[in-house]
């Protein structure tokens, strides 16, 4: 993508990335309060799961299911193919002992093969069912994905980049400082938000069933 920037630098970059982390902000923002406006007494993680569409002032919430279905129908194949190149370097360098070439270890135009990317599909897809079959709700899988993956990749991860490779903006007190504060912060938010997801998971699970009553007497 910064390739594609017209002209391509980072001033380039940190302006459209401000621009779309605002829009993104913006639009959270608006759906939460839209939401929270029309439902104040329901915490449903979805906010269509609080519409009922046998209602008549709920009917014309139809085609947002619609979108939403269509939206993660054209999003899944676009999440398959990352993961399965993803996968396929993975096992692929560590096949060849992390001593191969880019070019042998899955990198570049090498296509992957048939019988590999198959094995690959399958792999994710029988995955993602799984989860989607013994998972009660996916606001479980966003909660556990945001603790984990997304403090790594917006918090931990940078902040180690940069300290590792002595980046100009960290070599400095104040950027060591702001640098070691965005790691331990990330450290602080991905084990918090995950205790509270595995803990709300461990308060909403159901009864054991009662046993059964002894036979009279």
């Amino acid at each position: 993508m910064f390739a594609e920037l017209q002209p391509p630098n980072p001033a380039t970059m940190r302006h459209i990335s401000r621009r779309a982390v605002l829009l993104c902000l913006g639009c959270y923002a608006l759906i939460g309060t839209a939401g929270y406006v029309n439902f104040p007494h329901k915490r449903e993680s979805n906010v269509l799961s609080n519409y009922e569409l046998d209602e008549p002032h709920s009917r014309m919430m139809a085609p947002s299911f619609g979108a939403i279905a269509l939206t993660v129908l054209m999003a899944y194949p676009l999440n398959v193919f990352p993961c399965r190149y993803t996968l396929d370097v993975i096992l692929s360098r560590s096949a060849a002992n992390w001593s191969s070439s880019p070019s042998s270890a899955g990198f570049g135009p090498t296509p992957i093969p048939p019988r590999r990317r198959a094995l690959l599909t399958l792999l994710i897809t029988g995955a993602s069912l799984l989860i989607a079959l013994f998972v009660p709700g996916i606001n479980i899988v966003f909660q556990l994905m945001g603790g984990t993956a997304s403090a790594f990749v917006c918090f931990i991860l940078p902040a180690a980049f940069a300290w590792h490779y002595d980046l100009p903006e960290v070599r400095s007190r104040a950027g060591k400082l702001a640098c070691a504060s965005l790691f331990l912060v990330g450290c602080a938010v991905s084990v918090l938000s995950t205790t509270v997801t595995l803990a709300e998971m461990a308060s909403t699970r159901p009864p054991p069933p009662a046993p059964p009553s002894p036979p009279p007497a």
